[in-house]
């Protein structure tokens, strides 16, 4: 009889984990952050915005509608001090 033994290590940091593992993770932030209605609509895009910034170390998030050679930041996710705002317009 044949027996197979598989360790996990509950010391593994996010870098380490199994690759399904994180997107488990991943699909249950998403799914928490979708479901909660009463966050509304600007926080909920907030919290979507801050995981690339998170996973790619990234300071600054903006989700923003490109026009041909129209630019608008409608939501932005940025540090303090950085002048970002909702409705700016860049030709």
């Amino acid at each position: 009889m044949r027996q197979s033994v598989v360790r996990l290590d509950d010391t593994a940091t996010g870098d380490q984990l199994p690759e399904n593992n994180r997107s488990e993770k991943l699909i249950r932030r998403l799914y928490e952050i979708t479901s909660n209605d009463n966050k509304g609509f600007g926080e909920q895009t907030r919290e979507l915005l801050a995981m690339p910034c998170e996973r790619f170390e990234l300071e600054i998030g903006i989700l923003s509608p490109i026009d041909f050679d129209r630019y608008r930041i409608m939501h932005p996710l940025c540090p303090d001090g950085i002048p970002l705002e909702d409705d700016i317009e860049f030709h």
